[in-house]
């Protein structure tokens, strides 16, 4: 048996192959709950042979054919959701979902920035806090002291798309246990890219990784970073660094 959760969306078109699979699971799909997904593919049995792809939705109360005749009847049904929690599937469906879907990379609230203050605190040192109002509460989202992001830090197994296409961003960092000094941190559309002073660099994490064959989209092992100098950095690369990256004690 296999586990499934989070986001996917299914491929514009499928690729015919025999199957009947009608499997037990919970997702929402275009506002809607279900409890049970059916894929059926076969042939018409009679001159000319025509292959019939059929995909339905189902719960307590309908069943909404979502694919057939080569097309998807909306859009919006190529989106389906499992939920956070891991739930079991049969190695059928499974191996049709990582076939024919691919996986979204989990989502992270933007937060109302028209509801956010920043405040600085006196005493040994300058601490920013940008706090968001969430209701009648006021939570800290982001909380640095003068020296920025510094610090000792390890990326996500799968990172958050960063906010534009292509952006550079200046900052000093080393890998650990690496002590070679990089000089930026760049992104190229679906890439991210670390580069020394020199001018060289190399990819480092592939958006467009395939789930089929790599865990993640990291380039070897290492999603350590040690930023010695953060000042150049903008809200922008902080938050998005901050979203994706834990702090190491």
């Amino acid at each position: 048996m296999a586990t499934v959760s989070g986001v996917w969306v299914w491929v514009d078109y499928f690729s015919f192959e025999y199957m009947d699979i009608d499997e037990s699971v919970n997702f929402s799909s275009n506002g809607k709950s279900f409890t049970r997904l059916s894929i059926s593919m076969y042939d018409s049995g009679t001159p000319p042979i025509t292959e019939i792809i059929n995909i339905r939705y189902i719960n307590d109360s309908e069943t909404i054919k979502v694919y057939r005749n080569n097309s998807w009847q909306n859009e919006a049904y190529k989106t389906i959701d499992f939920g956070t929690t891991e739930q079991t599937v049969s190695e059928d469906f499974y191996s049709f979902l990582t076939s024919a879907a691919t996986q979204q990379a989990p989502s992270v609230p933007t937060p109302d920035w028209a509801n956010c203050f920043v405040k600085t605190s006196t005493g040994n040192k300058a601490v920013e806090k940008v706090w968001i109002k969430q209701g009648s509460s006021l939570n800290v989202v982001w909380e640095a002291e003068e020296t920025g992001i510094n610090g000792h830090y390890v990326f996500n197994d799968i990172l958050q798309p960063y906010p534009t296409a292509t952006a550079k961003i200046y900052l000093s960092f080393t890998r650990p246990p690496n002590t070679a000094s990089y000089v930026s941190i760049e992104f190229k559309d679906s890439e991210m890219w670390f580069y020394y002073g020199s001018g060289s660099g190399s990819m480092v994490y592939d958006y467009n990784y395939n789930p089929d064959d790599d865990p993640n989209g990291w380039y070897g092992k290492n999603q350590e970073i040690n930023i010695t100098n953060s000042s150049e950095v903008d809200e922008v690369f902080t938050q998005w660094f901050l979203a994706n990256t834990t702090k190491k004690s």
